[in-house]
């Protein structure tokens, strides 16, 4: 692979992905500035993974340092946009409908505009998650995205019996589009199928089980809230930054209260009340 090469795939992927102009023109100059170094080396990592499967954070890493004085953020989204043509291609191989590496890309598009509002730089900073889609044990199935996993500990309710060991379904909640809760029903349904599965497991900061008390009007969050039986919880202040963007880190006066939920958890923070995440089990019926 060649600059020009690289480029081209840029723009090409970046106007199916719909990124913003300024973003592609940004991850093209970074593809012309990529030193000779960090060239080969991609060149090595492609030529990798047409004939395998994998992509690796030692891979990812390796490229990030012979890619300075590029951005390691825009190094991390160049380092998987070198590759979406072979994974479609790998798409294609398998049978996969289109519409699932669509999907890849609208994640990919998720993951650069949260870059560009917590950090004011066009790439991803955590591109690592990439590397699922790249692997192929994670996809993007309509709203939601969905990884088969082993649970971890036995399990009884909403009719059912599940046992340590037993196949099971996690689900990711990408960010860029309204979650519309008959669009997340409808992809359990379609997950369900495409894995002949319907337990699903979701940990996250909408299951946060103060969420019942907080969140009245959040109704979207809510109804997906509701469908879970949450089994674990916890406090932390790690998503945050999903909330607020660049704002989080200021002081809890000073955060934006623009929407229902960012008036909740500003009024919650100033308060000093905590904030946390839950774990939670749906037998989709």
């Amino acid at each position: 692979m060649n600059r020009i090469i690289l480029q081209e795939i840029v723009h090409s992927y970046g106007r199916t992905a719909q990124f913003p102009q300024e973003a592609i023109d940004a991850l093209a100059k970074g593809a012309k500035d990529l030193p000779e170094a960090a060239m080969t080396l991609l060149d090595t990592v492609c030529t990798d993974y047409q004939k395998s499967e994998k992509l690796t954070y030692a891979m990812q890493e390796e490229f990030e340092k012979a890619a300075s004085p590029v951005h390691i953020y825009t190094a991390q989204m160049l380092f998987y946009m070198a590759n979406l043509p072979l994974l479609e291609e790998k798409y294609r191989q398998k049978g996969l409908q289109a519409a699932l590496f669509d999907r890849v890309l609208f994640d990919l598009r998720a993951k650069l505009f949260e870059c560009k509002d917590v950090y004011d730089i066009w790439g991803s900073f955590v591109a690592i998650w990439f590397a699922r889609f790249f692997n192929f044990s994670l996809y993007g199935i309509e709203r939601l995205e969905f990884a088969p996993f082993r649970m971890e500990y036995d399990y009884t309710g909403q009719g059912v019996t599940v046992k340590k060991g037993d196949f099971a379904i996690d689900v990711h909640i990408p960010s860029g589009a309204p979650l519309s809760h008959g669009d997340v029903l409808r992809s359990y349904q379609r997950a369900a199928e495409f894995f002949n599965c319907r337990i699903f497991v979701c940990e996250s900061w909408m299951l946060y089980p103060a969420h019942r008390e907080m969140l009245n009007d959040c109704p979207n969050l809510m109804a997906f809230f509701r469908d879970y039986d949450v089994v674990e919880e916890g406090e932390s202040r790690d998503d945050l930054w999903r909330i607020f963007g660049a704002k989080y880190g200021e002081k809890p006066e000073n955060l934006p209260r623009d929407t229902a939920l960012r008036r909740v958890y500003a009024d919650r923070l100033e308060k000093g009340l905590p904030i946390g995440w839950g774990k939670g089990i749906l037998v989709l019926k």
